[in-house]
């Protein structure tokens, strides 16, 4: 606790320290000091702990964002990150997309909140600090795949959209559905890149990328670019098809694996 608290300090002369009090803060274009609230709003969601007040803090530096807050709402598998945010500019708020990109650049998966609520003000206490039992409870609808878009045109869209169904538990997607309107989250978009690269089709692209391109159209054009821009790539790549025929074998062949040593009772 005393190195966590007592962090070398990168202003002073060597070997001195700065104690890390644990308030978050932003200073503005003006030179205006704003408290953003405290860095230790533990919570956990998933097995995983997680900073609430890192969350708040790296919502609320982007430029089209005053202030946020996040919160883990709903119940057993129902649990969702949520953050809640107060935009500079009502007319004009930053999508969902461009938060979660955000974000992703600058903290681990699981730390990117599922669902983004707008709000006109956040809800305070005496205090005049952020009262998160008055935080709206987010929709939690899991929409169904629109029916009228499931056919995919090129072989990259139904890769896309194979892999997408399979981390989904669904039968089929649509092109223009919307990967978090259909129930997922950071970590199952983890399983998506995980997929994409065993079927040697990740085109390079990231976690960050996934984020920023959450269609199946939108993803296959994205992949289909990277995969043209790449001069070391192969010219003629396999079927994405074919690949994820070959990731689906892999990955039956590890849980079957899986299974039979756990019968043995070992878990190596």
């Amino acid at each position: 606790l005393t190195a966590e608290r007592f962090v070398a300090d990168p202003y002073g002369a060597p070997g001195t320290r700065m104690y890390r009090s644990g308030d978050l803060g932003r200073v503005d274009a003006h030179g205006v000091l704003t408290y953003l609230g405290r860095s230790d709003l533990q919570v956990k969601l998933r097995g995983v702990r997680i900073e609430l007040g890192e969350i708040e803090s790296l919502l609320a530096a982007h430029p089209d964002v005053r202030i946020a807050a996040a919160a883990v709402r709903g119940t057993g598998e129902e649990q969702r990150l949520a953050a809640y945010v107060v935009c500079r500019d009502a007319a004009a708020p930053p999508d969902d997309g461009t938060l979660r990109a955000h974000l992703a650049e600058r903290l681990p998966a699981f730390m990117v909140p599922e669902v983004f609520v707008r709000l006109a003000e956040l809800p305070l206490n005496g205090n005049g600090k952020i009262d998160r039992s008055r935080l709206p409870e987010p929709e939690v609808t899991r929409r169904a795949p629109d029916a009228s878009g499931t056919a995919t045109g090129t072989a990259t869209e139904r890769l896309v959209a194979e892999i997408w169904a399979r981390v989904l538990t669904m039968d089929r997607v649509g092109v223009h559905d919307n990967f978090f309107d259909l129930g997922g989250n950071s970590v199952r978009l983890m399983r998506v890149l995980a997929g994409l690269r065993e079927a040697a089709a990740d085109g390079g692209l990231t976690l960050v990328d996934l984020f920023r391109h959450p269609t199946v159209t939108s993803l296959a054009a994205r992949l289909d670019q990277a995969r043209a821009a790449d001069p070391a790539g192969p010219a003629d790549p396999a079927d994405p098809a074919d690949s994820a025929a070959r990731g689906r074998e892999r990955h039956n062949r590890r849980t079957d694996a899986r299974r039979l040593r756990s019968r043995k009772g070992t878990h190596r």
